[in-house]
């Protein structure tokens, strides 16, 4: 039922206009009451689909995070191929000589104590400084003693001239 100011409600009788407009307040109050609680209860679906829709993302990002931790990236499977494929040249190299596995083993282990000596003279010389570096040690060290020398010098005239 539509209520105008112009036309009085069908359902009652009013006898003054003050009534009558108490009674299309309350009328419009009612409906105003109605579409309210509608537009509540369509808000409050429209947030639980949302809510929905925002977990099946979160759970679809945590699926993705869970495969990033356990797959292999392109690079690394790369590397791990070049490894393989020295180990199984490495495999048909020792094939074709006719080596066992033990006699590789002996043969590298025999390769490894002769290269040894070579490896403790590289680090001894590497520990070692080189003569270059002791004779500019040593001249900066002449060069700061000869300063602190004429610095001494200078403070015992200034001291003895006052």
């Amino acid at each position: 039922m539509t209520l105008t100011p112009s036309n009085k409600p069908e359902d009652g009788v009013c006898s003054d206009d003050r009534a009558y407009f108490t009674l299309w307040l309350t009328k419009l109050e009612k409906a105003l009451d109605e579409r309210w609680e509608t537009q509540q209860t369509a808000l409050q679906a429209a947030l639980a689909s949302m809510d929905k829709r925002l977990d099946g993302m979160n759970e679809f990002r945590a699926s993705l995070r869970d495969r990033e931790a356990v797959s292999v990236t392109k690079s690394e499977f790369g590397q791990f191929i070049n490894n393989t494929q020295k180990d199984l040249n490495d495999l048909k190299l020792l094939v074709s000589h006719g080596f066992t596995q033990n006699e590789h083993q002996a043969y590298v282990s025999a390769v490894d104590a002769k290269l040894q000596p070579l490896h403790d003279l590289k680090v001894l010389i590497d520990a070692k400084a080189s003569q270059s570096q002791v004779t500019v040690a040593t001249v900066l060290s002449v060069v700061s003693t000869l300063i602190a020398v004429i610095g001494l010098i200078i403070e015992i005239i200034r001291m003895a001239s006052v």
